[in-house]
C-alpha cells in the first residue's frame, strides 16, 4: 500500500453469521477500492465512529445478550485486521447514533426507540462501562409519530 492510499470501514445490516464490517483499501492513484478484511460475529453494526485504530459501532438490534435493546461494540484495526474488543447492551432499544467527547473518555449512544441516552466510560484496556443513562419523557404534537420521545443524535460540545 502506498502512502497516498487510505482505509475505509463500512458497517451494514447483517446477521451475526454474515460479514457486517468491511475494511477497504482505497487507492488514490487508480481510484479503486479493495476489500482487505471483513468481520462477522455482531448483528447490524450500522453506525460507526472512531479513528485509524479504534472504532465503535452501534449494534442496531431488538435484543442483545438475551435482553431487550441494542448494543454497542468497540473494535481495533491492527495490521489490516478488524478485531472485536468488547460489546455490551446500551440498556435501551433502538440505538442509532454514537458520539465521543474530545478527550476520548466517554462514548454516548442515542437510543431512538427507547428515548434515552446511554453514557459509557472508555477504559484504557479497551472496555466499555455503562456509567449513566438518561430517559427522556413526554410526547410531541403528532400522536402517530411522536407518541414517545425519540433520541436521534447527541453532539458533545
Amino acid at each position: 500500500m502506498k502512502n497516498d492510499d487510505f482505509f475505509l470501514l463500512i458497517g451494514s445490516y447483517c446477521s451475526k453469521n454474515d460479514p457486517g464490517l468491511f475494511l477497504l483499501s482505497l487507492h488514490d492513484e487508480t481510484l479503486s477500492a479493495q476489500i482487505i478484511d471483513t468481520f462477522q460475529g455482531v448483528e447490524n453494526p450500522s453506525y460507526l465512529i472512531g479513528n485509524d485504530q479504534k472504532v465503535y459501532a452501534i449494534l442496531e438490534t431488538e435484543c442483545f445478550d438475551g435482553k431487550p435493546g441494542g448494543g454497542v461494540a468497540s473494535f481495533y484495526i491492527e495490521k489490516n485486521t478488524i478485531q472485536l474488543k468488547t460489546a455490551m447492551s446500551t440498556g435501551s432499544p433502538g440505538p442509532c447514533h454514537l458520539s465521543i467527547d474530545d478527550r476520548h473518555r466517554f462514548l454516548f449512544a442515542s437510543n431512538y426507540l427507547g428515548g434515552s441516552l446511554s453514557m459509557f466510560s472508555l477504559t484504557e484496556d479497551e472496555k466499555l462501562l455503562l456509567c449513566d443513562q438518561k430517559q427522556h419523557c413526554g410526547h410531541g404534537s403528532h400522536p402517530l409519530r411522536q407518541e414517545a420521545p425519540h433520541v436521534h443524535c447527541c453532539v458533545v460540545s
